[in-house]
């Protein structure tokens, strides 16, 4: 669980091990922090978060094949209640619901066009549902992001092996983040060889990671625009009919 993770960090700074930061151009040293109070932080604002809405931004290796598509709109509600309606791309139109507990724990599909009036009930982790992606929509949304990228830092502080550097508050075209990079060696259960990660400088939230695999393949590029956050977002956001 996350909050047993934190514990443990607020644990950590309170016993003094703190990790050494490299400065880089382009970050002002008063918006630093290390990197045990970064996560605590993000892991922080989350906890205050209930719902939000976001455009969501993937680039994922599927089979071989890189799998892009931009500008989705995506509706998140604790504790699972995801809406993914596809903006742009082959698939524009398609609109997916996944809500935990119900629907027989199938996600509800609406598809593009003349389909569209089909409402179909698919296995998230079925073939046709995985057919464009390396996850299921289960896995959609920020907090994933977060469990995420906690998990291979909780891993990296307690063997040591690979290397994590907090690279500063940097201002980019995309706007003012937080920039972690990690770097892990193969065959030691880390998700990728190389982690990128941005944490929104205002919310802390991790908004953007990049993935490349031991093979210097891009595996995985997320990227979360455009967020609101603690809508009150209610059941009729999260049915196929809503736009």
């Amino acid at each position: 669980m996350i909050t047993m993770k934190l514990s443990r960090l607020i644990a950590a700074l309170l016993t003094g091990a703190f990790l050494v930061v490299h400065a880089v151009p382009l970050c002002l040293a008063e918006d630093r922090v290390d990197l045990d109070e970064l996560m605590i932080l993000a892991v922080n604002a989350y906890s205050q978060v209930s719902d939000y809405t976001c455009r969501f931004h993937r680039t994922e290796l599927v089979e071989d094949r890189l799998v892009v598509e931009r500008n989705t709109v995506l509706r998140f509600k604790k504790p699972k209640s995801i809406y993914l309606r596809i903006t742009e791309g082959k698939n524009k139109g398609v609109v997916t619901v996944y809500i935990e507990g119900e629907n027989e724990g199938k996600m509800l599909v609406r598809p593009k066009g003349i389909l569209g009036i089909l409402k179909l009930k698919l296995d998230p982790e079925g073939d046709r549902a995985m057919e464009n992606s390396r996850h299921s929509i289960r896995d959609a949304g920020i907090g994933h992001i977060l469990q995420l990228v906690e998990d291979n830092y909780e891993k990296w502080k307690s063997t040591g092996r690979g290397a994590i550097t907090y690279l500063g508050v940097q201002d980019l075209p995309e706007g003012r983040f937080h920039v972690v990079k990690a770097v892990f060696p193969k065959g030691e259960g880390y998700y990728g060889q190389v982690i990128d990660i941005r944490f929104d400088s205002d919310s802390f939230l991790p908004v953007k990671i990049r993935v490349v695999d031991w093979e210097d393949r891009l595996v995985e590029e997320y990227e979360y625009t455009d967020i609101k956050l603690n809508l009150d977002l209610t059941e009729e956001d999260f049915t196929l009919d809503r736009s």
